[in-house]
């Protein structure tokens, strides 16, 4: 996948490893701390994105559907061509 800025200016690419559809409950903890977000329990993330979607107008139940993907970086602006 291509990433790209707000401007849509190329940012970098990633490889995407894994993909699973979970319910929201079931959302494991090794996946929810590899967002990297600073969450310290399942509970907490789960606490920090279902307020995060309800701001957005999207609640989210224990039984509403989560992809979770995985992605690895393949490169970045500066990586290109090196």
């Amino acid at each position: 996948l291509v990433l790209v800025d707000d401007n849509d200016a190329f940012v970098g690419v990633v490889e995407v490893t894994g993909v699973d559809v979970v319910r929201f409950a079931d959302v494991p903890w090794d996946f929810a701390r590899a967002e990297g977000e600073g969450d310290r329990s399942i509970e907490e993330w789960r606490e920090g994105h279902g307020a995060y979607w309800d701001r957005q107008g999207t609640p989210v139940t224990d039984d509403t559907r989560i992809v979770c993907l995985r992605f690895r970086l393949v490169s970045t602006e500066g990586s290109i061509g090196t």
